[in-house]
């Protein structure tokens, strides 16, 4: 990702870009335009999860860099929400079950990141309207979920290797 973000003209020095720190809000990590991602360290939970949202959140700083993402306007934030869920991983059926959110294997994935981006983008005060949320959502809809860029797909679950016997 940070090759990528180079690719399209935003360098970026890992060293400065990446923070941890406690946060006041109840969020595994955040991105920043002026100062780049924050980890908080009062809410992760794992390694797997804080790697997760770093991935997560590279995609907003991807955005913003390469498509001048403007977080105030819905329509940008909802594509933002859509691509990060789509390829961060967050809508894998095992994430939905350890969330407690049971919804039928067939067509969760597109409905778990339109309510994904429909809870992130509600956040926002410009966007906290839910009609207005909606509408963003369905209006970035098509192009932000088929987006894959930097990726050539949407990343895949890894599977466990099983232990030989012996």
């Amino acid at each position: 990702m940070i090759k990528s973000m180079g690719d399209v003209g935003c360098h970026i020095n890992p060293e400065s870009f990446f923070h941890c720190k406690p946060c006041n809000e109840e969020s595994g990590a955040y991105f920043d335009p002026s100062s780049g991602i924050v980890v908080c360290e009062n809410y992760t939970l794992s390694q797997k999860r804080i790697n997760s949202n770093i991935i997560h959140e590279m995609i907003h700083a991807y955005d913003y860099c390469r498509a001048n993402a403007d977080f105030n306007d819905c329509v940008h934030h909802a594509c933002t929400e859509i691509r990060a869920a789509t390829l961060s991983g967050d809508c894998h059926y095992s994430r939905e079950l350890v969330r407690g959110i049971a919804t039928p294997v067939v067509g969760h994935f597109p409905e778990c990141v339109k309510r994904r981006a429909l809870v992130s983008i509600m956040l926002n005060p410009s966007c906290s309207n839910p009609s207005k949320a909606e509408k963003a959502v369905e209006k970035a809809w098509d192009t932000c979920y088929h987006d894959r860029e930097p990726f050539k797909h949407a990343p895949k679950k890894k599977k466990k290797k099983k232990k030989k016997k012996n």
